[in-house]
């Protein structure tokens, strides 16, 4: 009967509802594995959402692809499906993401952003009406002038597109816009103050922002001034990541006030101040709304100032990613709530060794995922195994094994330099007894890559990558999976799909 049902049910859905609601169905979904899913059910919607949601969703193309465009122009029930735009200066690139219906187009893999034509880009961008995450991929090939585009394609996107609510830009601005490298030059102030006075700044929908890459940011203080009083005026986002706080921009940045808050990734901080520090603190204490935060610190001198009480230091802390040893006690200190446990948290990344300091003030028996940021040697490894014996998720930091990575160089012509530092599978699955997912371990029986690169470079079913054999790697993983039954995930492979 099961069998014979999507047959059945497929003439009466196409009966029953027009092909409006049909696209309608389609809008609803935001996830594009729904969106597969949804196709699947049966004929008729598979010939609504595989060309018209599923080619539509996500979109990246260079600035001056006048074709592609156009098509948004001539189709704007489709540029309606558009929900993810990237945006990037027109470099060639195999990474185009773009519909079939204009892959066979005049434009041939290069479309630099001297050729954008703005008023065709305009229009396009009012037609994407329902464009909800924007990212500005941008390397500035041409030097200043093609800077000058990026900031009016930026400009352009976030104000004619209504339902914007993430932005990431990355923006590697060319070395000219940065301070005193072209002194009284009035080409660099404009662009400086172009970037400064542009209307995205006072973008108050945006729930999401990612400046990680925004180089401006971090070396242009004129640049930076202009970062308080967007965050001021952006009173639903909950999620910020950035590099680091530039000390000039630490009280800044530290005084503002965010209601909705509820991530915050700072990703490669250098030196922090005392008085920085207490700022820090005191930010987080304004928002006790956050559940996720990453603060990676890249200097040795880490954190210098105690946390006074009262703690806990973040009430609501699940996920913490990364953190310096000092702050890890105030925030799990004196936590009453027994539901507040180590098992809520979906990551917990160490800095350099495993503190059993911070360990003491942690469940033992409840945390469930362990991720390392940097090496440990094994015996700290197994210390940390012995403290939490219900560990099931091991992330392992991709510089291996530093014991290993201390000897000298053996040359293989089996396995990549990097693959040989790794952490021994064998090694690590026996001190673990419950694991059953681990990354960036290398096994004895043969070469395992990370399952993202191998997605990089296009399809995951694709029978080679680089020398690497597809069927070489499913050997190494079927005799893991012999040796220890319980593995479920090696480095991003999942065994049960084998």
């Amino acid at each position: 009967m099961a069998k014979t049902t999507p047959a059945r049910v497929c003439p009466q859905l196409r009966q029953q509802l027009p092909l409006e609601l049909l696209e309608d169905i389609g809008r609803h979904c935001d996830s594009r594995n729904d969106l597969i899913a949804l196709a699947q059910t049966c004929v008729s919607l598979r010939n609504v959402i595989i060309p018209n949601h599923l080619d539509y969703r996500v979109i990246r193309a260079p600035f001056a692809h006048k074709e592609l465009w156009q098509h948004l122009i001539d189709h704007p029930g489709l540029a309606g499906n558009v929900y993810t735009l990237i945006l990037y200066d027109g470099i060639p690139s195999f990474g185009w993401r773009i519909p079939r219906a204009v892959e066979n187009s005049a434009c041939n893999g290069s479309a630099v952003a001297a050729d954008l034509q703005p008023t065709l880009f305009i229009a396009a961008l009012k037609a994407m009406v329902n464009v909800r995450s924007l990212k500005l991929d941008s390397i500035c090939p041409g030097g200043l002038p093609a800077f000058h585009i990026a900031l009016e394609v930026l400009r352009w996107a976030t104000t004619l597109l209504p339902s914007l609510s993430e932005l990431t830009i990355s923006l590697r601005a060319p070395v000219v816009v940065f301070p005193g490298s072209i002194a009284g030059d009035e080409a660099l102030l404009s662009a400086r103050q172009q970037m400064a006075d542009h209307s995205m700044w006072a973008l108050r929908r945006l729930t999401k922002i990612d400046f990680e890459e925004h180089e401006c940011i971090y070396y242009d203080q004129v640049v930076g001034n202009s970062l308080g009083p967007m965050l001021s005026a952006s009173v639903f986002l909950q999620e910020i990541k950035i590099a680091a706080v530039p000390t000039p921009l630490a009280s800044i940045f530290f005084n503002v006030r965010l209601p909705a808050l509820r991530a915050l990734y700072i990703t490669r901080q250098h030196h922090m101040s005392s008085m920085i520090e207490e700022l820090f603190v005191h930010f987080l204490r304004a928002h006790p709304t956050i559940d996720t935060l990453q603060l990676t610190m890249q200097t040795p001198n880490r954190w210098g100032t105690p946390v006074p009480p009262p703690h806990p230091l973040l009430p609501n802390i699940r996920h913490l990613l990364d953190a310096p040893g000092a702050l890890m006690m105030p925030i799990f200190n004196c936590r009453v709530d027994r539901s507040l446990r180590l098992s809520t948290l979906g990551d917990f990344h160490m800095l350099a060794a495993a503190s059993t300091t911070a360990f003491c003030a942690i469940n033992r028996d409840t945390l469930r995922k362990l991720g390392l940021a940097y090496m440990i040697n094994l015996s700290t490894l197994r210390l940390a195994a012995s403290i939490f014996p219900a560990l099931e998720e091991l992330t392992l930091p991709r510089a291996g094994d530093p014991m290993v990575a201390m000897k000298p160089v053996q040359h293989s012509t089996c396995f990549p330099e990097w693959y040989t530092r790794l952490y021994a599978a064998d090694d690590v699955v026996p001190a673990f007894p419950r694991l059953c997912v681990v990354s960036n371990v290398r096994a004895e029986t043969g070469f395992i890559p990370d399952y993202r690169e191998w997605l990089k470079e296009g399809s995951a079913d694709r029978s080679v990558i680089g020398r690497v054999e597809r069927e070489e790697v499913e050997r190494a993983l079927r005799a893991l999976r012999a040796k220890y039954p319980r593995l479920r995930v090696v480095n991003g492979w999942r065994l049960d799909d084998l």
